[in-house]
């Protein structure tokens, strides 16, 4: 059983370094002091209907809360560079020759699936990561130092319900707008199953256009 699609989405754009070769578009890079878009923090919510639920209090409906957060932009300093910019493209070009073009920044994030019975959290399923941006491109980078690029699942958890993360992934990276999502299957004993997914889409210019909990 799944809940029905309650519509969202996030979005992204320019270029990118990623070690092991991965290729590059678009302007990117920084240097110490700039940013890219500079954005705030920001959380937001969906709330609905849970299908998932504990069956042993009649009546008592189970409920969903998808929760978002992005923290503040970061811009990636001439410090981070000093580091990471032996990173090559798969043009063969370095990350810290591409930082005159421009600068990049990141924001960390993290997105919660909440499922409550009569007010108590009941399970949960988390996913979270950090992305870059250059005002062009999104990406998801393994940067070596302080800068660091990823995305984990499976950070939720419940005492009795199986949440079963299938799979924990990314699309669309080093593009305008990416999507980084968790799909989950949520089994109760003795009750209802359902898989769920969250997904997180952020944006070139640093913005998070929405969220699409199934």
């Amino acid at each position: 059983m799944s809940l029905p699609k309650i519509a969202c989405c996030l979005l992204a754009v320019g270029s990118m370094f990623v070690a092991g070769g991965v290729g590059a578009t678009g302007a990117a890079a920084a240097s110490s002091g700039s940013s890219v878009m500079a954005q705030p923090a920001i959380t937001t919510r969906i709330t609905g209907a849970e299908t998932a639920c504990d069956p042993s209090k009649n009546g008592t409906p189970c409920t969903f809360t998808v929760e978002t957060t992005t923290g503040p932009s970061t811009p990636v300093s001439a410090g981070d560079l000093a580091t990471d910019g032996a990173l090559t493209s798969a043009t063969g070009q370095k990350l810290s020759a591409a930082a005159a073009s421009g600068p990049i920044s990141s924001r960390s994030w993290s997105q919660s699936y909440i499922a409550k019975k009569a007010g108590v959290t009941f399970w949960k399923e988390v996913h979270e990561g950090r992305f870059y941006y250059d005002g062009y491109t999104v990406w998801v980078a393994n940067y070596r130092g302080t800068t660091n690029g990823y995305h984990t699942c499976d950070l939720g958890g419940s005492t009795w319900v199986t949440i079963t993360v299938q799979q924990c992934g990314k699309r669309g990276e080093r593009t305008a707008g990416m999507d980084i999502f968790d799909i989950f299957k949520v089994s109760v004993p003795a009750a209802a199953t359902a898989t769920h997914k969250m997904n997180y889409h952020p944006n070139g210019n640093g913005t998070v256009t929405a969220t699409i909990p199934y």
